[in-house]
């Protein structure tokens, strides 16, 4: 590359050809090379092979360490026009490996360091190790390693060596669990910029979901909201292009099934796939971090509203509101909570929610009628006889028979209680669908493209806004967990892979969305698994 010219003319290379600017097959044509190396994996179809022959004299050999698939499939013959073509894998051979580290030690050869990375930075070693842009070899580097110094700094990043009190008897390091490149028909391989921590994640990694929804196999990667770029796509894709900005979700009732193609969730990694059909496009004018937390949270709030795709956990229609009905939104600070407060706004509902203290305010400032500080007014009792048409309860709050009654009481005689939160406790209860002629139904959203299209869409024209209450690095994922199944934050915790850009879109985005900081916590198990990402190696309940 241009970079690397006057470099590598000191190291004593006659001629020096910037592939940017000259294609070396034209320039070198007709010059009778004894020899190609190919580090790139240049030549990798017929045709390519056969201009290569050209740059080589008869006899001449092209070897490449970079295309053995590409040679071994191409043909029976490795021979072009009387040049050979040859694929190569090193043997590892300690009297080979003695030789060259004689000639470095006799100053003969210099392995060049474009840079050294600590351990925890392994991710970004890789991508540099394959990008074509280094001086040499990307190092990894133990923090206590003792030749460090003279090696000189890391300049990937200002970020200090993680460090972590480890046993005696353990060993940390990363681990490949699958190939997760395989992007099956009908599905996108989605390189994941945002990741959203949801209650539901929480659930699923302490065993909440374990009768309905169980792990089969550990370890796993959790998380079901992502917003990314496409990397690759499966045969059968239709509507997506490598590159499209796109928003997922991976669901529950999607992913985490015995027969699926892919999951069990899988959204805190560098990359995830995901079926092209729970994908949706972003607009140009719309940041990736906008929307990082719509999916699973719009989509509960849209089909706990409006039914849309979705159903109850029995199969029955879900809310149908219209305007002038009186909606109460249990836990309207939360991701669902807030973006239904919104969404029955706009349909010209009456709506009532509960909040902590500390967002009274705000759910006042996006439009609710009536805003209840839970910690100082009993909704239930403040609110009997008023005759609501929906209960949407994001917090879990009706999981006995006396607490049913209490919320019937504040409904009108066929108006619903829908609950995202206690969808064991419902099936649990065996009290059957209603109670006093109120009906009490449990929901997973079902993950749908349109509905979520429509989503991107009110969030395109600003009517519906994705509420951010801190972005955290995926290294801080327990701390992001926590925050989301706290009750006091104000929308959605996202978590932000550390190279995540800023994107042009409307307004100025934040700084944290740029530079996201931070060492990770004591406790996480981290490793690759669909490439980077974090691993679950059991369920958890701290």
């Amino acid at each position: 590359p241009p970079s690397c010219i006057d470099w590598i003319f000191s190291l004593g290379a006659n001629r020096v050809v910037n592939f940017r600017e000259k294609d070396w097959v034209e320039n070198l044509d007709g010059e009778d090379f004894d020899l190609i190396f190919d580090c790139v994996g240049w030549a990798s179809s017929p045709e390519e092979m056969d201009r290569a022959a050209k740059v080589l004299k008869r006899g001449g050999q092209y070897i490449s360490n970079s295309n053995f698939k590409a040679f071994g499939e191409l043909a029976p013959s490795s021979e072009r026009g009387g040049r050979f073509f040859k694929a190569i894998v090193p043997k590892a051979d300690a009297d080979d490996l003695d030789l060259l580290v004689a000639w470095v030690e006799a100053g003969r050869l210099d392995v060049v360091t474009d840079q050294v990375c600590p351990f925890m930075e392994l991710r970004h070693a890789l991508r540099e190790s394959v990008a074509g842009q280094c001086r040499g070899k990307v190092l990894l580097c133990q923090c206590g390693a003792s030749d460090r110094s003279h090696l000189g700094p890391y300049n990937a990043s200002a970020r200090p060596v993680v460090q972590s009190k480890l046993s005696s008897s353990t060993m940390r390091a990363w681990q490949c669990h699958a190939f997760d490149t395989c992007v099956l028909d009908r599905q996108a391989l989605v390189r994941v910029h945002f990741a959203a921590a949801d209650p539901a994640d929480v659930t699923l990694l302490t065993g909440g979901y374990k009768h309905s929804f169980p792990i089969h196999s550990f370890p796993f990667v959790p998380g079901f909201d992502a917003a990314g770029e496409v990397a690759a796509l499966g045969p059968g894709c239709s509507k997506l292009q490598v590159g499209d900005r796109v928003v997922l979700c991976l669901g529950l009732l999607e992913s985490c099934c015995s027969d699926g193609s892919f999951g069990p969730a899988g959204a805190f990694a560098e990359y995830c796939v995901c079926p092209e059909g729970q994908i949706s496009k972003v607009p140009k004018d719309v940041m990736l971090s906008e929307v990082a937390g719509l999916p699973l949270a719009g989509l509960t709030a849209y089909q706990a509203l409006f039914t849309g795709s979705g159903s109850s956990t029995q199969g029955e229609a879900l809310g149908t509101v219209s305007k002038g009905d009186k909606v109460l939104v249990l836990g309207g600070n939360r991701g669902p909570g807030h973006l239904a407060v919104q969404m029955a706004v706009r349909k010209g509902a009456d709506v009532t929610t509960t909040v902590p203290p500390s967002c009274v305010d705000w759910l006042c400032d996006l439009g609710a009628n009536r805003v209840f500080n839970f910690r100082e007014a009993e909704w239930a009792e403040h609110l009997q006889g008023e005759d609501f048409d929906l209960i949407l309860d994001f917090v879990g709050w009706a999981t006995t028979s006396e607490e049913m009654d209490r919320a019937a009481g504040v409904l009108k005689p066929g108006g619903q209680h829908i609950s995202n939160s206690n969808y064991e406790s419902f099936n649990a209860l065996g009290l059957g669908a209603t109670r006093r002629g109120r009906f009490f139904k449990a929901m997973v959203p079902k993950v749908d493209s349109e509905d979520l299209d429509l989503l991107v869409a009110w969030v395109d024209a600003g009517s519906l806004n994705v509420v951010t209450d801190q972005v955290c690095p995926f290294s801080s994922l327990r701390h992001a967990l926590r925050e989301s199944v706290a009750g006091q934050c104000r929308g959605k915790v996202l978590l932000c892979q550390r190279d995540a850009s800023l994107e042009a879109g409307r307004g100025q985005a934040r700084a944290s969305e740029a530079a996201i900081g931070g060492a990770d916590e004591g406790g996480s198990t981290l490793g690759i698994s669909r490439v980077i990402a974090c691993a679950c190696r059991e369920l958890f309940l701290d």
